[in-house]
């Protein structure tokens, strides 16, 4: 981290005494800024109406406008089940990522040279940032939540533990057009209708603090078929079962920045061969959205989790709910920064590497903008993972 802030500050001392030292009256350096201080633009493709001749039209009155950089956001894409549409567009089919896309793409490039002009690329189409159809329910996140069963002291509780009902639907910030029905929705994620993973049965008492001590594991007393048999000792008891769902992509993987790269970002050094760091030197992510909220999940989590903090999460896990006594802070605490530790390791500064090592322009404008428990639901830590950006950024015209 001491790299990052160094450089940082050595480029910004590197621009004041450059300012300093400059002759020209402050009027005529107005008037007539340096290249590195020219504009750049937000350059929405919109939908499927995008031609050459149109490119080239709109990068010729950048240049006479005095603009030195376009960013490329393309509103049609492959990544989401319903791509954006315009209808009755010239261009009708145009998708980001095909063939005549990325031909559009290396016009865009070579006119830009042409001008003088850098091209920016959004890292996705549209709002999807990570999403896509390469995401296998093994590179899927997951999110866990906790179903509560009361049982009263001495009672046998002999039945199928209640499941509540899964939103089949995407957990996004944006619905989309459902072509075949016309309506504005969130697309269904069919694994979501069939995949459940079990966690952990546990039992809690139902009052006062939860001593560490007193909660009961009962995982192993559950059958395959989601069926408990227990007897409640004295007091008062209810079941939690801790329960993960699927959403549509775990920054936790140990692959998932190597995937992001592979599908979102090395594919550009391919078909546009020589311009990555060069005329195409800026890649942009708008409201990175996992598809999923705090508190977060993976398959590898309680081994690693372990691994990280030297105790078992699985038998805990009720304090990220529930009073657990004195330790129910560190226990929170642990698998906040667990979490953000793991998003950073595995996702975040894979990507920014990438980008150094070409010497691309990395920005955002992600969610939680200043804004720390949004940034917390989205992202674990906001500062600590939005620290892995070359050109950070908010759009926010409210934030104070």
């Amino acid at each position: 981290m001491f790299s990052l802030n160094h450089r940082f500050l050595s480029i910004v001392l590197s621009a004041c005494f450059s300012a300093v030292s400059s002759a020209a009256p402050p009027e005529e350096v107005f008037r007539n800024p340096p290249e590195d201080a020219r504009p750049g633009v937000w350059w929405h493709w919109m939908g499927t109406n995008v031609t050459a001749k149109g490119i080239t039209a709109d990068l010729e009155a950048f240049a006479d406008a005095g603009i030195a950089s376009a960013t490329i956001f393309g509103m049609a894409d492959v990544c989401t089940p319903w791509a954006g549409h315009i209808e009755n567009s010239p261009t009708d089919g145009l998708l980001a990522f095909t063939d005549p896309w990325w031909k559009l793409v290396r016009h865009a490039a070579a006119e830009g040279k042409r001008l003088g002009i850098d091209i920016g690329i959004h890292n996705c189409p549209g709002y999807t940032s990570t999403g896509g159809p390469w995401v296998t329910p093994e590179m899927a996140m997951q999110q866990i939540f906790s179903s509560r069963t009361d049982v009263e002291a001495g009672q046998t509780f002999d039945a199928v533990l209640p499941k509540p009902a899964i939103d089949p639907r995407g957990d996004m910030l944006f619905p989309m057009i459902n072509k075949e029905t016309g309506k504005l929705e969130k697309p269904v994620i069919e694994g979501r209708k069939t995949y459940w993973r079990d966690i952990a049965v546990l039992a809690v008492p139902g009052e006062g603090v939860i001593a560490k001590d007193a909660v009961i594991d009962l995982t192993k007393h559950m059958d395959a078929e989601g069926r408990l048999k227990w007897t409640a000792p004295a007091g008062e008891w209810f079941v939690a079962l801790v329960f993960a769902r699927l959403n549509s992509f775990d920054p936790l993987h140990p692959d998932s920045g190597p995937l992001a790269i592979e599908k979102l970002y090395a594919p550009f050094e391919r078909e546009c061969p020589g311009e990555v760091g060069r005329t195409l030197n800026l890649f942009f992510q708008d409201e990175l959205d996992f598809g999923c909220r705090m508190p977060f999940w993976s398959s590898h989590l309680l081994d690693a989790f372990a691994a990280a903090k030297g105790y078992p999460l699985a038998a805990l896990l009720p304090a990220l709910w529930h009073d657990m006594g004195p330790r129910t802070e560190k226990i929170r605490l642990d698998f906040a920064d667990f979490v953000s530790t793991r998003v950073e390791d595995c996702y975040f500064k894979p990507v920014f590497l990438w980008h150094e090592a070409r010497g691309t322009m990395f920005g955002h404008d992600n969610c939680g903008r200043g804004r720390i428990a949004q940034g917390r639901e989205h992202y674990g830590d906001y500062f600590r993972t939005m620290r892995w950006y070359s050109a950070p950024g908010c759009d926010d015209p409210k934030l104070q």
